[in-house]
């Protein structure tokens, strides 16, 4: 939606084309009112009293909870983002929790209408021009999954109604249907926005320059020198102000050395033109550039401490103990470039059931590989690399990848196919499982070894099995032959001709179905495994215990 807004191409650029992380945008009140000329006087919004809006997008897919979540918590306002044609998602309610939690205002972007059939767009950005274009199917089909929308909201405690026909923007949320791909509803997003900001928000609106604060965003390396990407959400901040915030090491205390702000709807993740300011007022995306800069980490509390150092340097180590994210003994090891890649790992990861010793903001180093390299486990023998650097050579596996999904999918096929190496390795250093029967009229010799004919009732018989009857030992087969070739190995259902250690009037008769004998150590190993065998297998198994 920003991209359309802003008329770029950032989300294009991000990892699989998904937002993976929070990104802003300064939008300024005289773009806002271009964009918005045709539409005003309907909606007799006016009497605008704030600069523009700072948009913090954040990432819609459902395992980035914890980024969405920093992004309500500084919010103003919001707009709620919603597939018109596939309603409410897990992401869509987790949000609207985050929303109510922070008792933030929003409106429902009601997107994908160009989906809908028929669909006749205007060229220009209005959504009250384009759905007098409509038919009246279309028409219908609209107010059928507006309203769906309304009763999903309604579930969630909250009154809406279609942006047309809103009577009280203080009781009821706007549901506005857009295209991001056309732009079919983006003057009135921003109208309503801006509308919404200027008439019931003047309170909160108010900054406290005594409690400076922002959030960073990216940290990168630009012309050979790292800068700081940041979002200002609160207060002031200035050239030579002395801030704090996380680093590798622990607190980072550094001073301004510039201050730069994006260009007019500019992304500030774009590589676009910045001008140079001495100070800069809340809500503000902005670029500082201080020593340390390096070591700061992406989605870190931004603290101006130029007074209360001390107490303020207090509650931020308070903070940063508890950013480590701590799993339990055996399990993968995780890396990240955020704290909201982090916690987002820490979501997706639980949500897959895959164990984690823990998950950690830095680069791979010699201690996570020593803390998975022990492991008895073979699948834990692992370190998941997300957006950072890997400087390192092991004897372990290293997932890089700059999508969290992808990192997630790769692991689970790896494990797959230990799990499915480490079963061929187990079952192949025990005895096959096999029910076989004494054919009628078929000792061919009596004596050991005897020679005799059988039937393979289940399971695969193979030479060098120990066969047993009734629980009890009776020999091991030394060669077996179907029409007089020597063979290795029979299958159900077929019928030949074995040699085996035991004598015929002794130990077995005629009729008598035969068994695989295991030791105790192997029969544990089975049952341990069952779930690895098939049905027949299983069968066979239960009746060896039922022998013993």
């Amino acid at each position: 939606m920003l991209d359309k807004i802003r008329s770029s191409t950032v989300t294009s650029r991000e990892g699989g084309g998904i937002t993976q992380y929070i990104g802003a945008t300064n939008i300024p009140i005289s773009q806002i009112l271009q964009q918005t000329t045709d539409i005003q006087e309907k909606f007799k919004i006016a009497d605008f009293k704030i600069p523009g809006l700072l948009f913090i997008d954040t990432p819609g897919h459902e395992a980035f909870i914890s980024l969405r979540c920093k992004g309500s918590s500084v919010a103003d306002l919001a707009i709620l983002v919603v597939d018109i044609n596939k309603g409410f998602e897990q992401q869509t309610i987790e949000s609207i929790e985050f929303l109510k939690k922070f008792k933030v205002p929003f409106i429902v972007a009601a997107n994908k209408v160009d989906f809908l059939y028929r669909w006749q767009s205007s060229k220009g950005l209005s959504i009250t021009d384009s759905l007098k274009n409509q038919s009246q199917e279309t028409l219908e089909e609209i107010d059928t999954k507006t309203y769906s929308l309304v009763g999903a909201l309604s579930e969630h405690k909250f009154e809406s109604e279609r942006f047309d026909r809103v009577t009280n923007f203080k009781q009821q949320i706007a549901i506005i249907p857009c295209s991001a791909k056309t732009g079919d509803g983006v003057a009135e997003i921003l109208l309503f926005l801006l509308g919404i900001g200027s008439n019931y928000l003047k309170t909160k609106l108010e900054i406290d320059y005594n409690k400076s604060k922002g959030i960073i965003m990216e940290i990168k390396k630009e012309e050979n020198e790292w800068v700081c990407n940041a979002i200002l959400y609160n207060g002031i901040i200035k050239k030579g102000d002395i801030i704090l915030t996380f680093g590798n090491k622990g607190i980072i205390e550094t001073k301004v050395r510039a201050l730069f702000i994006p260009r007019e709807a500019s992304e500030i993740r774009e590589e676009s033109l910045f001008k140079p300011v001495e100070k800069v007022i809340a809500s503000c995306a902005i670029k500082l550039f201080a020593q340390d800069v390096k070591e700061m980490i992406a989605g870190s509390p931004l603290v101006v401490a130029n007074e209360n150092l001390e107490e303020k340097k207090r509650d931020l180590q308070q903070t940063f103990k508890q950013e480590k994210i701590c799993g339990c003994e055996k399990g993968i090891v995780v890396k990240v470039d955020t704290f909201g890649a982090a916690e987002a790992m820490d979501i997706l990861l639980k949500k897959e059931n895959i164990p984690f010793q823990y998950i950690l903001v830095g680069e791979v180093n010699k201690e996570d590989v020593s803390c998975v390299s022990d492991s008895k486990e073979d699948e834990f023998a692992a370190i998941l690399a997300f957006n950072v650097p890997v400087n390192i050579n092991s004897n372990v596996k290293i997932f890089k990848s700059n999508v969290i999904f992808h990192l997630i999918d790769e692991y689970k096929k790896w494990v797959k196919d230990v799990c499915e190496e480490k079963k061929r390795k187990i079952l192949n250093s025990l005895p096959q499982l096999v029910k076989i029967k004494v054919l009628p009229n078929s000792i061919f010799r009596k004596k050991e070894p005897a020679i005799i004919g059988v039937e393979v009732l289940a399971g695969v018989l193979k030479r060098g099995i120990s066969l047993g009857k009734g629980g009890k030992r009776i020999g091991e087969i030394k060669g077996m032959q179907a029409n007089k070739v020597d063979i290795d190995e029979a299958k159900t259902g077929e019928k030949v001709a074995m040699s085996i250690n035991a004598r015929a009037d002794k130990d077995f008769s005629e009729g008598d179905n035969l068994t695989t004998t295991l030791t105790k150590e192997q029969t544990i190993t089975y049952l341990n495994h069952k779930d690895w065998l098939r049905e027949d297998e299983k069968d066979i198994l239960m009746e060896i215990l039922n022998n013993k």
